[in-house]
């Protein structure tokens, strides 16, 4: 297994990427994506809710080993109001969001979206692609199946403009993962 100059004592450490995520969807997708790709680093996911705050994201790296190469990340949707404005708020984090929700993301697996639409309408559109889709938990086979048209979602979300309805910056973080896992 690859290695990074990271070093904490005499061994070697790879870089951490701490995710904090609204739900359990989010927490359940980013251990899909870690199984996944297994690349050398470690991904620790937070359920944070609605109430992230840049006390809550401290509070927890207070008790973690930290370098430079470490980064957090926040997957939230932007379907509560004022979300954004307190994601904002919280230094040194990238922004994993999406309007309304996730579930755009996974939609733009499988075509492409534009119009408007909130959570419920995203959410009825997704389960036409994948008729038992349920919140929260997902098989592998339908996580897999979105890994196999993950270049198309990529592809369909850069040309959305973030943060407005819909859009998602979700993409950046597996095109990360594909990354990292190339050049392991």
């Amino acid at each position: 297994m690859a290695r990074s100059k990271r070093t904490r004592g005499n061994r070697k450490m790879n870089p951490t990427l701490f995710v904090f995520c609204e739900g359990e969807t989010e927490e359940s997708y980013v251990a899909f994506l870690r199984s996944k790709y297994r690349v050398p680093i470690q991904i620790k996911t937070k359920i944070a809710g609605n109430r992230i705050t840049q006390r809550l994201v401290k509070s927890y790296m207070k008790g973690e080993t930290q370098t430079p190469k470490d980064k957090i990340f926040l997957l939230y949707d932007l379907d509560v109001q004022g979300v954004l404005e307190r994601l904002k708020k919280i230094d040194k984090a990238e922004l994993l969001i999406s309007n309304p929700c996730i579930e755009l993301w996974f939609l733009l697996h499988y075509q492409n979206q534009t119009a408007t639409l909130d959570s419920d309408h995203c959410l009825r559109i997704l389960k036409n692609h994948i008729p038992k889709y349920r919140k929260g938990a997902q098989k592998d086979t339908v996580m897999s199946d979105l890994c196999e048209k993950a270049d198309a979602a990529i592809e369909r979300a850069n040309e959305l403009s973030s943060p407005d309805n819909p859009s998602t910056t979700v993409q950046s973080f597996v095109q990360l993962l594909k990354d990292l896992k190339r050049n392991k």
